[in-house]
């Protein structure tokens, strides 16, 4: 499904180039605005569908590669745009990464819910050495899940 939804994105994305260089060719006064509109409207939507696959596209090649020894996910404005809950799910998932070492969750908005689950994804990662969690919304309760 993930491939046929990225080739299917990626052939949406070719027909937007397409229609571009055609547009380029005209005299940039017979572009309308209207145009010009539509065609950023669906750069946009072509960008938020490989957008959608990244994020599970990045996890599952760390946690498929017994080699990869650190992820970073700081940032990332689509696990940021997560409710606490699905958030919680990932970072059960990354438990399973074995092998890492260091793992960046700066900037995510993540709150104090997602602690036990930032816990719990910490305990089986025996190699882990980082774990960064700048720049998120956790309060003193979330840190004395920390702590405990």
């Amino acid at each position: 499904a993930i491939v046929s939804a990225a080739r299917s994105s990626r052939l949406v994305w070719q027909k937007i180039e397409e229609e571009a260089r055609e547009l380029a060719k005209k005299p940039a006064r017979t572009v309308t605005i209207a145009e010009a509109t539509r065609s950023m409207l669906r750069a946009q939507k072509a960008a938020a569908r490989f957008a959608k696959y990244d994020l599970r596209n990045e996890i599952a090649s760390v946690l498929g590669d017994p080699a990869a020894v650190e992820l970073d996910l700081s940032a990332n404005t689509q696990l940021a745009a997560l409710t606490p809950q699905q958030k919680s799910r990932i970072l059960g998932a990354l438990a399973h990464g074995t092998s890492l070492e260091v793992v960046n969750l700066n900037a995510l908005k993540i709150d104090s819910t997602c602690a036990a689950s930032i816990v719990a994804m910490a305990q089986p990662l025996t190699r882990l050495r980082v774990l960064s969690l700048e720049g998120n919304r956790l309060t003193e309760a979330g840190l004395l899940v920390f702590a405990q």
